[in-house]
């Protein structure tokens, strides 16, 4: 119930209710067709009260509308650019003398020149004096014992022209024909190496092979325990035979004796007095001599076998001229010569 119908309701009752008086109730009037004799049995009304509460006034509690202060168009807040400081003023720096300090020259005497010989890099064929030339073609090292540095190879006639032979690959190399020389083959580790002298005359073939073999610097006092690189040589000697039957077709029994040098030692391999047949047919001379590389000493030898001729033959002297050089701590190899029938 509204509060303006409770209102309402409330004044009508109390109007009601104000209408009646303080007076004693007036009594019925009497209805004669109503025995008198009967009791009035009227009983008055018993009914509770009535109850009914008035309705409970609830004010609305609905809250009325808090206005929120937009903040988020806030005024900008101004910062103040800061003063650029990546260029700062130049700062004085005063000098400081320094007096200079007089240090002597040392004096150094130049050095003769070397003269080194030009390397062949690659397999061109490189040629050694004028022509006609004779070509040496495989030229290539053999080692004793494995060594796989480089050996350089150079001609006594044309020094400053080499050939270099790396392990395992051979080169080549023209010489002048009809003109008296011998190799020089080096390597780190081996004695130097001289060929025997050679002289090519004829031009009847191509193409010869020419073989350089290095020893090992140990491989010498093994051989000739009285071995002084200082003032040695070695020769190395070896024997072929001709084909055939009898003697003189043999290695064997062939001894060596080297003119102008009676101090010569010869080391028969075997340990014999002479050579041995087969594939020991070799020998080893140490020799005294002042001769050097460039200016070596040339020497032959006797090779002597009983009832045969020991020696070049017409053939090999269209290559070989018979003469070995020798040079203080090199080793010379090989000489030999064939037995023959005399």
């Amino acid at each position: 119930m509204r509060i303006d119908q409770w209102l309402t309701s409330s004044v009508v009752l109390f109007a009601v209710a104000c209408t009646g008086s303080d007076d004693a109730p007036t009594p019925p009037v009497e209805d004669s067709s109503v025995a008198e004799a009967a009791s009035d049995t009227l009983a008055p009304d018993t009914a509770a009260p009535d109850t009914e509460l008035p309705d409970t006034v609830v004010l609305d509690t609905a809250m009325s509308d808090t206005a929120v202060v937009e903040t988020s168009d806030a005024a900008d807040s101004a910062v103040v650019d800061a003063a650029d400081t990546s260029v700062l003023p130049d700062t004085s720096v005063t000098d400081t003398f320094v007096a200079d300090t007089f240090v002597a020259d040392t004096f150094v005497a130049d050095t003769a020149d070397t003269a080194m010989p030009d390397a062949a890099t690659d397999s061109a064929t490189l040629s050694c004096g004028s022509a006609p030339y004779q070509l040496f073609d495989p030229l290539a090292a053999m080692k004793v014992l494995p060594n796989t540095a480089d050996v350089t190879v150079t001609v006594n006639t044309c020094p400053t022209t080499a050939v270099i032979i790396p392990n395992g690959v051979n080169r080549t190399m023209s010489v002048q024909r009809s003109t008296p020389f011998f190799t020089i083959a080096t390597q780190p580790g081996s004695l130097p190496h001289l060929s025997i002298e050679q002289n090519v005359t004829i031009s009847a073939f191509a193409k010869l092979a020419h073989l350089v073999t290095m020893y090992p610097t140990t491989a010498a006092p093994p051989l000739l325990p009285t071995w002084d690189p200082t003032k040695h040589a070695l020769l190395r000697m070896v024997v072929n035979a001709s084909t055939g039957a009898g003697a003189c077709n043999a290695k064997d029994g062939v001894t060596y004796a080297v003119p102008g040098h009676t101090e010569a030692v010869v080391t028969y391999t075997g340990g014999g007095t002479a050579t041995a047949g087969g594939g020991d047919a070799t020998a080893w001379i140490r020799l005294d001599t002042t001769g050097t590389r460039t200016t070596p000493e040339y020497v032959t030898v006797t090779q002597t076998k009983s009832g045969c001729k020991v020696g070049l033959t017409s053939t090999d002297r269209l290559f070989l001229t018979g003469r070995a050089p020798i040079a203080i701590g090199h080793l010379t190899m090989a000489m030999g010569g064939e037995v023959q029938n005399p």
